[in-house]
């Protein structure tokens, strides 16, 4: 018998203990301390699954915190608190989710999408208001940041993406007006472009680009400088070789930058009278020389390439020293060192990408640029 007694002692003691927690969990419970009270409830619930009281009581004070959290959240939106409302819808889910690992599953609270869902569209109400007045006074950049909010909030309100269009395009076209204004002539080039890119029925962008373009645009012939100091020549190879291939990649990359202000003098011209050129000036090749050719192909500039360093075996690199020299003057206006290492470059052939990636960096030097705009008849 007295061992017996020994034996319930612990069980007493243990039940008592149990139900000293689960009387302290009610009182955090009915108190609102919901999250004490789901921690009193778990922490049972974890030393005897089987105590189904405890389990019960978890899903009661888990679905009170869910439920405070959305109702949080629901009168924030009903305030036009989007920030914090989403805020609490945040930390719903979060808690959902926690809940869910201990296997306390929640529905979700229907009533919370709806009420954000109605707090985007009040918002984005007003923000459309606020787009039409500003476009109204004239005051179009500032329309076009509430368009945009309005159309984030609300991505099929369709009269918001029609309004942030338009006011995109007038305020890119008083950028335009104002450049041209103060002279930035190519500044202005660049933004009219653009306009008449996202709208090709914008007459007066139009109309602009050319006045413009007759402005700031120049043709431009491309005559190398010959290096016969390069390996290539000295080990027997065709001189000029490397140089054409430099011209022909230089040509592509200016034309695939789509740059209107520059008009490439045509090919097969280049090649006639380059060919008549070094027949008759018996391979002597300087600025005179490029600066004549420039004239008899009838362009406003040349730009002049020598390659002073190519290595497409050992170290793969290539330098190329560019000018561009005006034809009536004989002035240098632009004259830089471009190069490429074996750093910036791919598997591949390295010939070829050496010769492209320099090109690339030339048409880019010439398209920044910016020779002195023919001055307006008065």
């Amino acid at each position: 018998m007295r061992h017996a007694l020994l034996f319930l002692i612990p069980l007493l003691v243990a039940c008592g203990s149990q139900r000293r927690q689960l009387d302290a969990a009610r009182v955090y419970e009915e108190g609102g301390m919901h999250w004490e009270a789901y921690s009193a409830y778990r922490e049972l619930y974890t030393r005897k699954p089987t105590m189904a009281t405890a389990h019960v009581g978890m899903q009661r004070a888990a679905k009170a915190l869910v439920m405070g959290k959305a109702a949080a959240a629901i009168a924030a939106y009903d305030n036009g608190d989007i920030k914090g409302g989403d805020g609490m819808r945040d930390e719903t889910a979060t808690f959902r989710r926690r809940f869910a690992t201990d296997g306390v599953s929640l529905q979700e609270e229907p009533g919370l999408e709806a009420a954000r869902s109605q707090a985007l569209a009040r918002e984005a109400r007003n923000a459309m208001e606020q787009a039409e007045t500003a476009y109204r006074a004239s005051k179009f950049e500032e329309a076009a940041i509430a368009a945009t909010r309005a159309l984030e909030l609300d991505p099929t309100l369709k009269e918001a993406e029609y309004l942030q269009r338009v006011a995109q395009l007038e305020t890119r076209y008083q950028q335009a007006l104002r450049a041209e204004e103060l002279g930035l002539l190519h500044d202005a080039y660049r933004a009219y472009s653009w306009i008449t890119e996202k709208d090709i029925g914008y007459k007066d962008a139009w109309q602009r680009l050319a006045s413009i373009r007759e402005r700031v645009h120049f043709t431009l012939a491309i005559v190398p400088l010959y290096n016969n100091g390069i390996y290539t020549v000295m080990l027997g190879g065709t001189p000029g070789l490397v140089e054409q291939q430099l011209i022909a990649n230089i040509e592509s990359a200016i034309l695939a930058l789509n740059d209107a202000s520059i008009i490439l003098v045509d090919r097969d011209r280049t090649d006639v009278l380059l060919a008549e050129q070094q027949r008759s000036m018996e391979a002597t090749y300087d600025e005179r020389y490029v600066v004549n050719a420039g004239r008899l192909m009838g362009a406003a500039r040349v730009l002049a390439p020598r390659i002073i360093r190519f290595d497409d075996i050992l170290n793969r690199h290539i330098e190329v020293q560019i000018q561009i020299i005006d034809t009536g003057t004989g002035r240098i206006e632009l004259s830089q060192v471009l190069g490429v290492t074996k750093d910036e470059l791919r598997t591949g052939n390295t010939r070829t990408q050496l010769i492209e990636l320099v090109a690339g960096k030339i048409a880019r030097s010439i398209a920044a640029f910016k020779p002195a705009p023919v001055p307006t008849e008065e």
